[in-house]
C-alpha cells in the first residue's frame, strides 16, 4: 500500500529546550492514527510539522512523497491547502466573514476554484447548511467546531488532523466529537491523525503511536 504520510528520523528543537523525538512511522490514505503522550512530548509540533507549518531540525516529513522541504512560500501554501485539513482545539473562523465565505477562502487560499456545490455539500455532511450565511459569533460553540471542520474538508484533503479535539469534554461530547472526525474523514477518505492526551481515544484507534517524554 502506497504510504501518503511518511515520517522518517524526526527531531525539532526549540532554543533553550531540550530536543523532540517522533518514531517513523508511514500511513496510508484512509488509515487512522492516534499520537499520544504527556503534555510537552511534542504532539503539537508534530502535527505542525505534518502540516508543513514548521520544519523540523532533522529528518523529512514527506506527504504524497514529497518532503516538505522542497516547498516554500505560496507554493506551500496551495499544498497544504490541497493536501491537509487542519482542525485545531479552537475553531479559529474568521470573525468578519460568513461561514461560509470561511470555506471560500480556504478553496482560494488552495488555489482551487470555488465551487458552491462543495461548500454547500462540506457544511450540510457535517449538518450546519443551514448557518452558511452567519458570522461565528452567532453560532454555538458546538457548531463553530462543526463550521471548523467543515472549512478542514472543503477542498477533500487526503489527510486531516487535529490537536486535541476533545478537550475538556465529557464523555458523551468526546464520543461525539470523534464520531464527527471519522465521519468527515471517511465523506472524502482521508487519513485521519489525532494528536490526544486523552486516554478515553485510544479504543477508537487501531493505530497508536506514543510520543513518550521529550527527548534527553
Amino acid at each position: 500500500m502506497t504510504a501518503l504520510v511518511e515520517l522518517v528520523d524526526f527531531v525539532h528543537r526549540y532554543p533553550g529546550a531540550a530536543p523532540i523525538a517522533a518514531p517513523d512511522f508511514a500511513l496510508a490514505k484512509g488509515e487512522r492514527l492516534m499520537l499520544c503522550g504527556p503534555s510537552g512530548c511534542g504532539k503539537t509540533t508534530l502535527l505542525l510539522a505534518l502540516a508543513g507549518l514548521l520544519a523540523p531540525a532533522q529528518g523529512a516529513v514527506r506527504i504524497a512523497g514529497k518532503d516538505w522541504r522542497t516547498f516554500s512560500g505560496a507554493a506551500a501554501d496551495r499544498r497544504r491547502g490541497r493536501l491537509v485539513g487542519f482542525v485545531p482545539q479552537e475553531p479559529h473562523l474568521i470573525a468578519g466573514l460568513s461561514i461560509a465565505d470561511n470555506l471560500r477562502l480556504a478553496m482560494y487560499l488552495a488555489g482551487t476554484a470555488q465551487e458552491e456545490a462543495r461548500v454547500e455539500a462540506a457544511l450540510g455532511a457535517l449538518g450546519v447548511a443551514e448557518l452558511a450565511g452567519r458570522y461565528p459569533h452567532q453560532l454555538s460553540r458546538g457548531q463553530q467546531q462543526r463550521a471548523a471542520l467543515a472549512r478542514a474538508v472543503v477542498n477533500r484533503p487526503p489527510l486531516l488532523l487535529a490537536d486535541e479535539p476533545t478537550a475538556s469534554l465529557d464523555d458523551g461530547a468526546c464520543a461525539a466529537a470523534l464520531d464527527l472526525l471519522f465521519s468527515a474523514a471517511g465523506s472524502v477518505e482521508a487519513a485521519l491523525i489525532v494528536a490526544t492526551h486523552d486516554r478515553r481515544v485510544r479504543d477508537r484507534f487501531a493505530r497508536v503511536l506514543e510520543l513518550g517524554a521529550i527527548a534527553a
